[in-house]
């Protein structure tokens, strides 16, 4: 069965937004603190970097989880009332609960996928 492709491309966000910061990939790692490897096993599963790897992408690039998530035309993405609940929350956090917090998804989200998750 093919893998079905993301209706929001992560990794080509990320490569847009780097570029547009005209930050070669080592000044991305190195800003966002993550290994070289951590974006290229994403690129070679075909799959999507961790909410974990995304945030720290995120202060890296100065910008929020939210204008990360912006479409290319700035029309927001259309959210959940659960989602927005989530996003809320999420920002009444310290750095070091979103950071637990993230680490415990992505451990959840690999116990039950059986899958390594970047």
């Amino acid at each position: 069965m093919a893998k079905k492709k993301p209706e929001f491309d992560a990794l080509a966000r990320i490569e847009m937004l780097r570029k547009a910061r005209r930050w070669t990939k080592a000044q991305l790692y190195e800003a966002a603190g993550i290994g070289e490897s951590t974006l290229r096993e994403a690129e070679k599963r075909g799959g999507q970097p961790s909410f974990s790897t995304i945030r720290k992408i995120c202060k890296a690039f100065g910008i929020s989880i939210t204008e990360f998530f912006l479409v290319e035309d700035d029309a927001p993405v259309v959210l959940t009332q659960p989602q927005r609940v989530l996003i809320f929350k999420w920002g009444m956090l310290t750095d070091t609960e979103q950071e637990a917090i993230s680490t415990m998804m992505d451990c959840l989200l690999d116990s039950r996928n059986g899958a390594f998750i970047v």
